[in-house]
């Protein structure tokens, strides 16, 4: 889940920046980006409500397809030689 500041945050930037800071198998491969920290669904005592969040983003990935979801074999890094 990310929110976005700006309008030229995607998903596949994210990911490219995501795979230069983080092992692979940490980088997301669906990515939920929303305009506003508003957006967030929250439970009465103002934490995140992740069981609300989950379902925001599976309803979210069938309404756009792939657009959300990150093709990783594209970016992939090439595995170390032994």
């Amino acid at each position: 889940m990310v929110v976005r500041r700006e309008p030229a945050l995607t998903a596949e930037r994210l990911h490219v920046s995501a795979r230069e800071l983080l092992s692979s198998f940490k980088v997301p491969t669906l990515w939920l980006l929303l305009e506003s920290d508003d957006d967030v669904p929250r439970g009465g005592t103002g934490k995140v409500d992740i069981q609300r969040l989950r379902e925001r983003l599976i309803e979210a990935n069938r309404l756009t397809g792939p657009a959300s979801r990150v093709d990783s074999s594209a970016t992939r890094r090439p595995s170390p030689k032994s």
